[in-house]
């Protein structure tokens, strides 16, 4: 695994919740770990990589799992962290691990993770449990809120983002499509998700208040800003405030 990617690793590791779940924050992520750049599709086809120990051929081992297009799973998280002293299996009776499991159930993957082998119970679950996603969960509740507002989102092309600059914005077309991809290039490395594991809502604002960016100032001033030092790529410094992300998903 590349050096960014194991910094991301452990950096993921340190802020799930107690069933391995991460609420996906690439912009906090690159701030944190002062990076300019986090491919999610490239580190989890990284983590997901493993090798035959006696072959040494290679073959896949799901490390990490994206779910429900908001959250990264630590998939042998569970099990490692709470699992019983023979180190694959897991007792449903044990509380870290029944509660790691309702969560998991109110996001619709504890069926899977038991069926494919992810989570391995020492026992069957008791008696009246059920694995499937249950109405009343508060966990379940929130998500289906979440997932009927960002079900109405569709991102926007380099070219729908050109234009809306054009005809707003005033821009030249030169100008509005080198500012149209580094605006689309930054979501879309995270998968346009803004501030607090949120899905962007509205990028038309988000577009717009992009314009304080100062990697775009660039573009449009086409001179370097007497500011101190700073790196135009970083996430930091293409953030005005975090109200620009917030503001797109009113």
């Amino acid at each position: 695994m590349s050096g960014g990617n194991k910094l991301a690793y452990f950096y993921i590791k340190d802020r799930c919740n107690h069933a391995g779940i991460w609420t996906m924050d690439i912009i906090q992520l690159c701030e944190d770990l002062r990076s300019t750049k986090f491919e999610l599709d490239s580190f989890i086809l990284e983590a997901n990589r493993d090798f035959n120990p006696i072959t040494g051929e290679e073959q896949k081992r799901i490390r990490f799992k994206i779910v429900n297009e908001r959250y990264l799973w630590m998939v042998d998280y569970i099990t490692f962290h709470w699992g019983n002293k023979d180190g694959v299996t897991c007792s449903p009776k044990y509380n870290p691990v029944v509660t790691a499991m309702e969560y998991l159930k109110g996001l619709g993957t504890l069926d899977e993770a038991l069926e494919k082998g992810w989570l391995t119970l020492s026992e069957p679950l008791p008696k009246g449990t059920s694995k499937s996603k249950s109405n009343s969960s508060s966990n379940s509740n929130n998500y289906k809120k979440e997932e009927k507002k960002n079900s109405k989102f569709k991102k926007p092309t380099v070219e729908e983002c050109s234009k809306w600059l054009i005809d707003e914005k005033g821009l030249d077309p030169t100008e509005a499509h080198l500012v149209a991809k580094e605006f689309h290039s930054f979501y879309e490395m995270g998968n346009w998700m803004i501030s607090g594991g949120k899905k962007m809502q509205k990028w038309k604002i988000a577009l717009g208040r992009a314009m304080n960016w100062k990697s775009i100032k660039k573009i449009l001033n086409k001179e370097i800003y007497e500011q101190g030092n700073f790196d135009s790529g970083s996430a930091r410094t293409r953030i005005s405030d975090s109200e620009a992300y917030l503001s797109a998903t009113e």
